[in-house]
């Protein structure tokens, strides 16, 4: 019996130390041990953003931001933001619908290329066919940008 109390109390003194090595470390340091931190630097749009983001896309789709942007009067970077103004969506929109319709590629591609989940340039599309079909204008100034292309792609 008494062999079996010391080693009880021997467990009691190794779980005490462990205990207190355990709230040694999850006592917060002063901040004195601490070092300081530098400020982060303010983080302002840079006149390259739109040449980084762009480095990574065929220049096909390239040509087709741009058409795009140039038929609905906003520029490339603002279809490629997320900005919801209507021209920058529509413009946005019709790059979806015309990469996955005319031209073929994948929507986890124009995803990816356009900084959105596929299942959003799903919807772009969707919401392109609904508005070609109430706005004929709309539809011939998709035809423009992708005969365009067509040209641009002959010459």
């Amino acid at each position: 019996m008494a062999f079996i109390e010391q080693r009880i109390n021997a467990l009691e003194a190794r779980l005490g130390a462990l205990e207190a090595r355990v709230a040694a470390a999850a006592a917060p340091l002063p901040p004195a041990h601490l070092p300081a931190l530098p400020p982060a630097p303010p983080v302002a749009p840079s006149p390259l953003t739109d040449v980084l983001q762009r480095r990574a896309m065929p220049p096909r789709f390239t040509r087709l931001l741009d058409l795009a942007a140039e038929e609905f009067g906003t520029s490339v970077a603002a279809t490629l933001s997320a900005r919801r103004d209507r021209e920058a969506a529509v413009a946005r929109m019709a790059v979806m619908a015309l990469a996955l319709d005319r031209f073929h590629w994948t929507s986890t591609q124009v995803g990816l290329w356009l900084g959105r989940d596929h299942t959003t340039v799903l919807n772009g599309r969707e919401r392109t066919r609904k508005h070609c079909g109430t706005d004929p204008e709309f539809g011939a100034r998709l035809d423009r940008i992708a005969a365009a292309m067509e040209r641009r792609d002959v010459a």
